[in-house]
């Protein structure tokens, strides 16, 4: 495995004193995973000089966004999600509040704009929405109805 420090510095300097920071971490499949959290190298370089760098990694969010810059404004409420999305890309569902991720957010164009849902709600929205059009259809030999926008 080629050292982190190597690809930044001279390949004559001569390593006085590194320091790695590691984290071990899981990913999705549940297969270990090193994570490198911050760095630092101390090299003496071909031409006697003492050169120092330290790295720090960035991090990133569910959504993309950097989680050293951004604000983060929550974790979704779905089963077994444990995204964590920033303030900008982070949403509430319209009719019960869940909160939720990009990935299980559900959009909905209104006349009124764009509305935020998650699966469950939006799939009862739909499923009353048809309901009400079969409704109508069946009382409108009956009931004559106004539209509400001539009025």
């Amino acid at each position: 495995m080629p050292n982190i420090f190597d690809s930044l510095f001279n390949l004559a300097s001569k390593p006085i004193r590194r320091n790695l920071q590691i984290r071990l971490t899981q990913d999705a499949q549940g297969n270990q995973t090193i994570e490198a959290v911050a760095g630092e190298a101390i090299q003496l370089s071909s031409d006697s000089s003492i050169d120092q760098i330290t790295i720090t990694p960035d991090r990133f969010l569910h959504c993309g966004c950097s989680a050293n810059t951004n604000v983060i404004g929550g974790r979704c409420g779905e089963k077994d999600c444990h995204n964590v999305s920033c303030v900008k890309c982070f949403s509430r569902c319209c009719s019960c509040f869940k909160p939720l991720c990009l990935e299980h957010l559900q959009h909905l164009k209104t006349e009124t704009g764009v509305t935020h849902w998650c699966k469950q709600c939006l799939t009862e929205f739909i499923r009353l929405q048809l309901l009400r059009k079969i409704g109508k259809g069946l009382v409108s030999p009956f009931v004559e109805f106004e539209d509400k926008k001539s009025s």
